[in-house]
């Protein structure tokens, strides 16, 4: 698919989301899905820069703290480090790749833009508390669970990537009708070559995004907690106001993603339907690898002793409450039950639940941003509670 064609004259609303009629001109008069210019606004209006928080007094925390609480610190920033970077890289250039749709394009070219300030908050974090921040970055490629964790995350990203690269080259030498071409379509009819099909690529499509869902609404979730439990404790106190601004912007991510997969679900002109709902075992089997690792953090987190009211057994009951809530807004059945979840009420200040009061208050029932009159119904309302809040 090329970075631009020219010849594109396709109605944006009548265009796919993905493996449409080419990639046109960028436009926003008109737009096929409104919820994700929404969300590219609320992202662009809640830009921030790391300097904004001061980390004075997070530097002799450290130097203070006992051996269990700078493991925590040590390791979550570490992994927190490895994960912003493979979601920063990712999407653009692997559904990207695909993507002919103009309000989504622009909804993950500001997602990746916030990525990467992440990761450079994570630096600047480093510097200020660290005397040798190299030492810490040196050290995560050489530590099992985070690089194993990693190498999960990534996996269906990379998937998809090899598997876009090896089509589109096949699709480039069938327009040219090269040699290469040729002898491969002799070898795949005696089953020594395959090419891969536009099914095969929907599959990998769909699950490189509910990756991407899992990493934004599960995999930071233990780390998260730990942050705040301790700025909750007067320790780290900068830290964890720099990780709430990340924090509020993944929360977005999620929404983006949630937004996206329900709409791949249920909308058959995206041809999405019928590969989503084979899928749905897989998807489970995501969920329930990303709730083990978690877990698996919680424990490795806590090998020199728990945080003040934080141990493995409360994580691992938040984070199976908190899968729940991430496949219900995706409308998949839920795989642990009630007496095994709970959650962690303080995570709601932390995670924005003064800003869902806040939007509920504001808006009228027929304006959700000044300058756009966008109808909001029943599930509005829920994915806000969903996103922003653990109850």
């Amino acid at each position: 698919m090329n970075i631009y064609d020219e010849l594109n004259k396709t109605n944006p609303h009548e265009e796919k989301i993905f493996f449409g009629s080419g990639k046109g001109i960028q436009r926003y008069d008109t737009v096929k899905y409104s919820r994700f210019e929404d969300i590219s606004e609320s992202m662009l209006e809640d830009f921030w820069k790391k300097q904004e928080v001061k980390l004075i007094n997070d530097k002799s925390d450290y130097d203070n703290a006992d051996s269990a609480i700078r493991r925590v610190f040590d390791l979550n920033i570490k992994r927190q480090s490895i994960m912003d970077t493979i979601q920063g890289r990712s999407l653009l250039s692997t559904i990207g790749r695909v993507l002919c749709n103009t309000e989504i394009e622009k909804a993950l070219t500001i997602l990746q833009q916030q990525e990467v300030n992440h990761s450079d908050t994570y630096t600047y974090i480093l510097r200020n508390v660290y005397n040798n921040p190299s030492d810490i970055f040196d050290q995560i490629a050489v530590d099992k669970v985070i690089t194993s964790h990693a190498s999960k995350i990534k996996e269906l990203y990379e998937d998809l990537y090899i598997k876009l690269a090896k089509w589109e080259a096949d699709e480039y030498e069938k327009s040219t009708n090269s040699n290469e071409y040729k002898v491969k379509r002799i070898l795949s009819k005696i089953g020594l070559y395959h090419f891969i099909t536009e099914d095969e690529l929907k599959e990998s499509v769909y699950l490189a995004i509910i990756a991407w869902n899992i990493i934004e609404g599960i995999r930071f979730f233990v780390s998260f907690a730990c942050t705040f439990k301790m700025a909750d404790n007067k320790i780290f106190s900068g830290n964890g106001q720099e990780l709430k601004l990340i924090a509020r912007d993944e929360l977005n991510h999620l929404n983006i993603s949630q937004k996206l997969v329900k709409i791949l679900k249920t909308n058959e002109s995206e041809g999405f339907v019928e590969i989503a709902h084979q899928c749905k075992d897989k998807v489970r089997r995501l969920y329930a690898e990303a709730v083990q690792d978690e877990i698996e953090w919680a424990g490795y987190l806590f090998e020199n002793g728990p945080l003040l009211g934080l141990n493995t057994i409360v994580l691992t009951r938040y984070i199976k409450h908190l899968a729940n809530i991430r496949l219900r807004a995706i409308k998949e059945d839920i795989i642990y039950p009630s007496d095994e979840c709970s959650d962690l009420p303080y995570m709601n200040k932390w995670l924005g639940g003064d800003r869902v009061q806040e939007l509920l208050q504001e808006m009228d029932p027929t304006q959700y941003k000044i300058g756009m009159t966008i109808p909001l119904v029943d599930e509005d309302w829920e994915n806000l509670k969903s996103i922003y809040m653990t109850v």
